[in-house]
């Protein structure tokens, strides 16, 4: 997987750690957040070393992007996956583009459904729904956390390269 790494994180952890109080703690987990460019994959060690090639040619880009809210996956009825939408910057576009590119050129077998830029902020198992008290609950803080502020990717590295 590669992700980037927030600066400025305390306001995406003060979001997350609110609605992550809705969710039961044996169902959902938490993770770091973070903003998948690419899903999983395995790769070669000297696949590895093109990545690292391709990324650092990114290295002086502005990893700008635009939070635009909390959201879920796939819906209020059913939230697996709690996440802020996020707006990138051109330069993380073509970073996605460049590296898919790439994978494919190479015959690396990865899934990649191109999925909306997100940042992850937790989850939780296939299949275990919210009771609808907390739906309701979760529903309300999510409309009230539609707001837009700024962000950027500090850096970017790889993650669980295997």
């Amino acid at each position: 997987m590669i992700t980037g790494e927030l600066q400025s994180e305390d306001m995406i952890l003060s979001v997350r750690d609110e609605l992550f109080q809705i969710c039961p703690k044996n169902k959902y987990r938490l993770i770091d957040p973070h903003l998948t460019i690419l899903p999983p994959f395995e790769l070669s060690e000297k696949l590895v070393t093109d990545i690292h090639d391709i990324i650092e040619a990114y290295s002086n880009s502005d990893f700008s992007m635009s939070i635009e809210g909390v959201g879920v996956y796939p819906n209020l009825s059913n939230p697996r996956v709690v996440l802020l939408d996020v707006t990138p910057s051109e330069d993380i576009r073509e970073l996605r583009s460049e590296l898919v590119e790439f994978l494919r050129d190479q015959n690396v077998e990865f899934r990649y459904d191109p999925t909306p830029f997100h940042i992850t902020l937790f989850k939780c198992d296939n299949g275990y729904t919210l009771a609808e008290d907390r739906k309701q609950l979760l529903q309300n803080r999510v409309a009230s956390n539609r707001e837009s502020w700024a962000n950027s990717l500090s850096n970017v590295y790889l993650e669980e390269v295997i």
